[in-house]
């Protein structure tokens, strides 16, 4: 159950950011960080 745990929080981080980038992009980006 403990890697279940594990897994739903890795989950969550992912997703999280994921959200949060496509809400909130930094101003800031030259070139090197695009990711799609």
């Amino acid at each position: 159950m403990l890697t279940a745990y594990w897994i739903a929080v890795a989950v969550f981080w992912i997703v999280g950011l994921t959200l949060w980038n496509k809400l909130y992009p930094k101003p800031k980006t030259k070139g090197g960080e695009r990711n799609g």
